[in-house]
């Protein structure tokens, strides 16, 4: 009797937010991708800065309002003749932006991680000069679209990238990862965001599935609903216009 037995004609949700199958599948072909990027770029002699962007929040904050006002600002910070000076002046030809969404004591902290591709190198003044660039703008357009005043302490991070396309220090998010090495490529910090846990006392969407008890599960759903609700459609990981060709 042949005891092979194999699945054929299946259809994925291709969920890159909700489905923990698809979401391993998406975001594997993402890192690749981006990570590709970034020896192209680096190989040919240019740089990467690495730079999170986070706001304030509470418990009674709808992520919908919050992860809108997130991805809206950083839409925003992008575009313009202020944006063209800012490329101008640090030699930004592109960038790979990615969104990710914890929960914590202060409810959901939707923040953003950018990937700027450099064709100047970053010293210690330009970095200041570009987070204090970058955080003026953040700050106007994300509070003016419902987000909390970002500090400046906490509301943005900025880090060049080393020769080997890593992250120079641990940035700044509430998310530590789990099956990942501290010093596995740029790429997979970008995208691999379903090989992330809480830190602390927070904790990815995922793992508000993991573990609870029954006096729980309704909170628990509520708070996974809302999750998916507010991150149907939206896309969670974007290259700029022309970055790809000019990795290619």
């Amino acid at each position: 009797m042949d005891t092979n037995a194999h699945f054929s004609g299946l259809e994925r949700c291709a969920s890159i937010w909700a489905c923990p199958v698809c979401s391993a599948v998406i975001r594997a072909e993402r890192a690749t991708d981006i990570q590709s990027a970034v020896e192209k770029w680096q190989t040919d002699e240019n740089h990467l800065v690495f730079v999170t962007l986070t706001m304030r929040h509470k418990r009674t904050d709808k992520l919908a309002v919050t992860l809108n006002a997130a991805l809206k600002a950083w839409s925003k910070v992008t575009s313009g003749r202020a944006w063209v000076n800012f490329k101008n002046q640090f030699g930004v030809q592109g960038f790979v932006r990615a969104v990710e969404v914890t929960l914590g004591e202060n409810g959901w902290h939707p923040h953003i991680h950018a990937l700027l591709f450099t064709n100047k190198p970053m010293t210690a003044d330009d970095q200041e000069a570009l987070s204090s660039a970058l955080f003026d703008r953040w700050v106007k357009y994300v509070t003016s679209l419902g987000g909390g005043i970002p500090s400046k302490l906490r509301g943005i991070d900025v880090r060049p990238a080393t020769k080997d396309g890593k992250v120079v220090a641990q940035y700044l998010s509430k998310v530590q990862e789990k099956n990942l090495k501290p010093d596995q490529g740029i790429g997979k910090e970008m995208a691999r965001f379903d090989f992330k846990t809480g830190r602390g006392l927070s904790m990815t969407p995922f793992e508000l599935l993991d573990g609870s008890d029954n006096d729980e599960n309704f909170i628990i759903m509520k708070l996974w609903n809302e999750y998916v609700a507010a991150t149907k459609g939206r896309r969670a990981i974007t290259w700029s216009q022309g970055l790809r060709d000019l990795v290619a």
